[in-house]
């Protein structure tokens, strides 16, 4: 998950709190940021479910089935099936810290 969110810049605009939310320097601090940490943005949603991608609001922002704000990044340069199936995978397998 980590080399996907450097790969795509979330830290350009979510680097010291962007938007609410900031995924941090690290793995560590970006799994401390995200995984069971509710939304600021949209009420009522967690950023990481761990073991539930479907229910995960990053998940969503990145697939474009997110029900509050814009799908992730805002640039456009959308996350490819096989980075999205990582993302679901990670999430899915508990969002290990690793």
């Amino acid at each position: 998950m980590w080399p996907i969110i450097q790969a795509k810049g979330c830290s350009s605009c979510h680097g010291t709190n962007g938007g609410g939310f900031s995924v941090g320097s690290s793995k560590s601090t970006f799994h401390a940021n995200t995984v069971g940490v509710a939304s600021t943005s949209c009420p009522g949603n967690t950023r990481i479910v761990a073991g539930d991608a479907a229910n995960s609001f990053l998940y969503r922002k990145l697939a474009g089935t997110q029900s509050c704000g814009e799908r992730m990044p805002r640039t456009g340069d959308y996350l490819n099936a096989t980075q999205l199936n990582t993302v679901r995978d990670w999430i899915n397998s508990g969002a290990p810290n690793n």
